[in-house]
C-alpha cells in the first residue's frame, strides 16, 4: 500500500467512527508526510499530554514537529555511529597492512618461494578486507588494489 492508501484508510475510520487519528509516514529519502483528524498536530499533542510521554510543546512548536525532529535525530545518530565504525574498522585494515609491510623483507629475492607464496596470499587477504571494508563505508581509496 501507498501512502495515500493509509491516509485514506484513516480518513474512512475518522468519518465512520468519529475517531480522532493521526498517521506519520517517512519516505525513503526520510521525508515525513502527515495526516491527521482534526489534525496532526491536534491528535499528537492531546495523545502526549495523555499518556504523559512528553510535556506540552513550547508555544510555536507542534507536538508533530517535535516528534519529526526526534526522529531526524535518531537516523543523524545511527549515521554518525555507522561513520565511526567503519572509519575504526578501516584504521584496523591499515594498521594491519602497516605490520605487514613492516614483515616484508627489503630485498624479495632472500624469499624462497613458499615464504613468496605466503606473502601472496597474505596480501591478496588483506586487500580483499581492506576493499570491502572501503565498499561499505562508500569510501574511495586512492591505493590501487594490489596485483592490479
Amino acid at each position: 500500500m501507498d501512502k495515500n492508501s493509509y491516509f485514506k484508510k484513516a480518513s474512512e475510520l475518522s468519518t465512520l467512527c468519529g475517531a480522532e487519528c493521526a498517521i506519520v509516514v517517512f519516505s525513503p529519502g526520510n521525508k515525513p508526510h502527515c495526516f491527521g483528524h482534526p489534525s496532526v498536530q491536534a491528535v499528537t499533542n492531546r495523545f502526549l499530554q495523555a499518556s504523559g510521554g512528553l510535556p506540552p510543546p513550547p508555544a510555536g512548536v507542534s507536538a508533530a514537529e517535535r516528534m519529526i525532529r526526534a526522529h531526524s535525530e535518531a537516523v543523524m545518530y545511527e549515521q554518525n555511529q555507522h561513520l565511526v565504525n567503519t572509519e575504526a574498522e578501516v584504521e584496523r585494515m591499515k594498521q594491519r597492512r602497516r605490520e605487514i609491510d613492516g614483515l616484508v623483507p627489503m630485498q624479495m629475492g632472500d624469499l624462497n618461494l613458499e615464504q613468496l607464496g605466503l606473502l601472496w596470499n597474505t596480501a591478496l587477504m588483506i586487500n580483499g578486507e581492506f576493499e570491502a571494508a572501503k565498499q561499505m563505508s562508500g569510501a574511495s581509496s586512492s591505493a590501487p588494489p594490489i596485483g592490479g
